[in-house]
C-alpha cells in the first residue's frame, strides 16, 4: 500500500525545493571563482539546463553557452543515436560548438542530469575525461579544499583504485561498496562520526557532500568548473592536475569488455560461464600472476553478497560481474603504471597497451556473442 500524504517520510514541495537546491549547490563552490571561464554545456535533450544555468548564476559563474539543438527536453532525443554521454557521437554537437567558441571547458549531463562528463581543449583536440578520471580529479579538489581526518570518500568495487590512494594521501577515510549509489552513500549514513564528502562510480555518477545522497550532475558540474577556473589562474590545465595525480600515485587506466548472450538460453549460458570462472579461476592474465581472487558472492569485507569476481595482480585488477538488467557479462580492467616527474604521457601510453592486453586476456575467460571491447581511455 502507498503511504499517506501525511506520512513522516513524505515532504510536500511548497515551491521552494528548487530554489533551496540551487542555493545549496552554489554554496559548495567559491563565489565568482569561474566568472571568467568559458563553458559550453549540453543537457542532451534532458532536464538539466534550467537548473544548471540557475546554479551557475547563483554562484556568480559566467553563463554557459548551451548547445541549442539539445537545450530543451525532447523525448525522441532527436540529435543523438543514444542519449548517453559515454556513447561515441553523443557529444559531437557539443564538441563542435566548444571548438567554435574556443571554450575553456565542456560540460554535459545525461538527460536526467544525475551524471556528468567533462572535457578540455588540448593542442591535439579535445580531451574528454573518463568517469574514473573525473572522480579522481573531483575527489582531490574537494579534499584539498577542506580539512579533517573525519572525512570519508567512497567508490565501488568496479571503479578505479586511484581514489583509495588519494584518500590515503589526504589522511581521510575510504570505503568501497557494491555498484550503485544506494550503496555508495551508505558508509556515511552508517558512520555518523564521519563526514561523507565525496563518492563516485565509474559510470559518470558523482556525489559531493551528504545532502543529496545520490549522484548529482549539477553540483558536480559546478565543482568541476570551479576546479578548472582555479587551475587556469595558476597557468595550468585540468590535464596537468591529472598528470600530477598520476606522478604521485601512478597512471591508472581503466576499461571494459562487455559480452552479450543472446537467445532464449542466453541467461543460462552466461551463468554457467561465470560459474566456470568461479570454480576454475585463472592463475595469470596477460602474463601477470593472479595474487588474489575475491568472490563477492561469499561476501567480502562486510559487503552484501553479489554475483561478482575480482582478480588482483601486481599493478592490475579485473572484476567480472553480470549486468543487472540484460544478459551481459561485464569485465572491468585496470592497469597501474608508475610515472616519473614529467613522464606522465609516456607512462600513459605504456599503461594503455598493458590495459588492452589485460582486457584481451580477460575476455578470453568468456565465450558468447558480440564482444564489445570498450577502453575508457
Amino acid at each position: 500500500a502507498l503511504a499517506s500524504e501525511g506520512h513522516a517520510l513524505i515532504t510536500q514541495d511548497t515551491g521552494a525545493l528548487s530554489e533551496a537546491y540551487v542555493a545549496y549547490a552554489a554554496g559548495g563552490v567559491a563565489s565568482h571563482s569561474a566568472k571568467d571561464l568559458s563553458v559550453v554545456y549540453t543537457p542532451v535533450h534532458g532536464v538539466g539546463r534550467v537548473t544548471l544555468e540557475d546554479a551557475f548564476a547563483a554562484a556568480g559563474f559566467a553563463a554557459p553557452v548551451v548547445v541549442a539543438q539539445q537545450a530543451d527536453p525532447d523525448p525522441d532525443f532527436s540529435t543523438v543515436e543514444f542519449p548517453n554521454p559515454e556513447v561515441p557521437g553523443t557529444l559531437d554537437l557539443a564538441l563542435a560548438l566548444a571548438q567554435d567558441e574556443q571554450a575553456d571547458l565542456l560540460l554535459a549531463n545525461d538527460p536526467d542530469a544525475d551524471r556528468l562528463i567533462a572535457g578540455v581543449p588540448q593542442d591535439s583536440g579535445w580531451r574528454v575525461f573518463t568517469g574514473n578520471e573525473i572522480g579522481a580529479l573531483l575527489a582531490d579538489h574537494v579534499l584539498s579544499k577542506g580539512q579533517g581526518a573525519d572525512r570519508l570518500v567512497a567508490t565501488t568495487v568496479v571503479s578505479s583504485r586511484l581514489l583509495a590512494a588519494i584518500a590515503a594521501h589526504h589522511g581521510v577515510h575510504y570505503a568501497e561498496t557494491l555498484t550503485g549509489f544506494k550503496w555508495i552513500v551508505r558508509p556515511g549514513l552508517a558512520n555518523p562520526d564521519l563526514r561523507f564528502v565525496f563518492g563516485y562510480e565509474e559510470a559518470l555518477g558523482f556525489a559531493i557532500g551528504d545532502q543529496v545522497r545520490d549522484k548529482d550532475g549539477i553540483t558536480a558540474a559546478l565543482v568541476f568548473a570551479e576546479m578548472a577556473s582555479q587551475v587556469a589562474e595558476q597557468g595550468r590545465t585540468v590535464v596537468d592536475l591529472l598528470h600530477a595525480l598520476w606522478e604521485r600515485h601512478g597512471v591508472h587506466r581503466t576499461g571494459q569488455v562487455t559480452r552479450r548472450f543472446a537467445g532464449p538460453n542466453g541467461g543460462e549460458i552466461m551463468a554457467n560461464i561465470l560459474e566456470t570462472v568461479r570454480t576454475r579461476p585463472p592463475q595469470a592474465l596477460a602474463g601477470r600472476p593472479v595474487t588474489e581472487v575475491l568472490d563477492y558472492a561469499a561476501g567480502v569485507n562486510g559487503l552484501a553478497s553479489t554475483n561478482a569476481l575480482a582478480f588482483t595482480m601486481d599493478g592490475a585488477r579485473v572484476v567480472i560481474r553480470p549486468s543487472g538488467t540484460e544478459p551481459l557479462l561485464k569485465i572491468y580492467g585496470e592497469v597501474i603504471e608508475p610515472a616519473a616527474a614529467g613522464k606522465a604521457e609516456m607512462a600513459e601510453t605504456s599503461a594503455d597497451q598493458a590495459l588492452a592486453d589485460l582486457l584481451e586476456a580477460a575476455s578470453g575467460l568468456l565465450s558468447g556473442e558480440s564482444p564489445d571491447k570498450r577502453p575508457d581511455c
